[in-house]
Parts: C-alpha cells; sequence; structure tokens
C-alpha cells in the first residue's frame, strides 16, 4: 500500500474508534457540513464507514446569510453531499446581531441552536488539532480563565446532543515537511479532488472573521509549522487546567 493510501487508512481506522468510543454505533450521526475541505473530509471518512458502524448519516449545512456567498457555499454542499450518496439538509438562521455577542459568537449561537434542534443524537464535527492551537491562541488572547484555556472537547453534550469531534487530535497541512505530514496526520493525504471546485476557504470570504486574530494565528504556525503540538496537552477540558502547571 503507497504511503498515502497507508495513512488515509489509517486516519479512517482512528476515526471509526473515536465514534465508537462515544458510542455512535449503530446511531443516527449528523455531519455539520460548512462545504470547506476539512469537513468534506470528515463527510467522505463516514460515508466510507457507514457499513462498518451501521450509522444513519446525515449533512447538515447551516446557512447564515450573512456572507455574499452563502448561497454558493449552500449549494458546494448539497452536491458534494450528493456525490458522496450522503442526504443534506441546509438550516437557514437568523443571526441575532443584537445580542450583544459580536458577530461571530452569534453566528456561533445561531448555528449550535440549529444543529441541536434537529434532534440529532450524535454531530460530528471537523474541528483538528491546527484549530484546537487557533482556539487556545484566541482564548488566551481574550484573557479566558484556566476554564478556557482547556479548549474542545472530543465529545462533549449539551443542548441533548453528544458533540463528537473525531479530529480533533489530527495534525493538517501546516504540521511539518511531507514525510512528517503523510506519517503521521491523515488529513493532508486526502486527494487533492477533495476541495471545493473553484471556491477558496471558507474563512476567506468569511464577514465575521477577526482579520487580526488570523493573521496572529496564522503567523505563529509560519514562525512554527509545529504550533499545534505545543497546544494539545490543554486540550483536555475534562480535567482541570491546573493539573497542568504542576
Amino acid at each position: 500500500m503507497a504511503p498515502r493510501e497507508r495513512a488515509t487508512a489509517d486516519l479512517s481506522a482512528r476515526v471509526a474508534a473515536r465514534l465508537e468510543a462515544a458510542g455512535a454505533r449503530a446511531s443516527r450521526v449528523c455531519v455539520g457540513f460548512s462545504g470547506g475541505l476539512d469537513s468534506t473530509v470528515l463527510l467522505d471518512l463516514l460515508a466510507g464507514l457507514r457499513e462498518d458502524l451501521a450509522i444513519d448519516l446525515e449533512a447538515l449545512h447551516v446557512h447564515h446569510g450573512l456572507s455574499p456567498f452563502a448561497d454558493d457555499w449552500a449549494a458546494h454542499a448539497l452536491r458534494e453531499a450528493a456525490r458522496q450518496g450522503v442526504p443534506c439538509r441546509v438550516l437557514r438562521v437568523r443571526v441575532d446581531l443584537a445580542a450583544g455577542r459580536g458577530p461571530e459568537a452569534a453566528a456561533r449561537v445561531a448555528r449550535f441552536e440549529a444543529l441541536a434542534a434537529t434532534g440529532a443524537p450524535f454531530v460530528a464535527l471537523a474541528h483538528h488539532a491546527d484549530d484546537q492551537a487557533e482556539t487556545v491562541l484566541l482564548q488566551a488572547l481574550r484573557g479566558t480563565g484556566l476554564r478556557g484555556l482547556a479548549a474542545m472537547g472530543e465529545v462533549r453534550e449539551e443542548g441533548g446532543v453528544r458533540w463528537v469531534r473525531p479530529l480533533l487530535a489530527e495534525l493538517t497541512r501546516r504540521a511539518g515537511d511531507e514525510p512528517f505530514r503523510v506519517a503521521a496526520l491523515g488529513i493532508e493525504a486526502y486527494p487533492a479532488t477533495l476541495a471545493p471546485g473553484g471556491l477558496e476557504d471558507l474563512r476567506v470570504h468569511d464577514p465575521l472573521a477577526d482579520q487580526r486574530y488570523l493573521d496572529l494565528t496564522g503567523a505563529a504556525f509560519d514562525f512554527h509549522p509545529t504550533t499545534s503540538l505545543y497546544f494539545a496537552p490543554f486540550a483536555h477540558p475534562e480535567r482541570p487546567f491546573a493539573d497542568f502547571l504542576g
């Protein structure tokens, strides 16, 4: 088996094990599906695991109505899910910009409520180790407490849903040179054809994105591509962060 094929097969096996550990076997599992590369990889993985895990799979795309590209992304999500033989629903939400949270936080609340309202017992999200590192950096910049620095958990129950992040421990394209990526990550080993045709990264066109934050986290990864590895120990929400302070 070629290195890339082996890396992809290994990633699939790790994702299957994490879903099993979360109790998702023989259950309805929905994927939060933006249509970007990360969620496309996750949808592709779960589509390939449907029979082995006996899961009822559905993609859920949240249409916030805030980006001029929102309709394009929704149409792309529907096409990509259909290509993989997975039913997909577009959930249109109204983001309350008058709630005093800020537009990005308000959109996150609307997205959470929309996904939880579907009644799915499991919702799989495509956050990975780079996202985890960025979350810790952002929380630190905001002056968060110890709980905030614990960042995201691989499994969390809230709103009647078990939220699962089966890629959270996986590194991505920022994590070093080609041999390291192929051996250690899996996500980058996916074929380039999985990238949305003709559409760039969703955040590039997201009016909610804090460009100063994106610039700073990008600089951190440019300075040291293995930044994610240094933040991995913070990613234990089930464990008091004070434990890491010695």
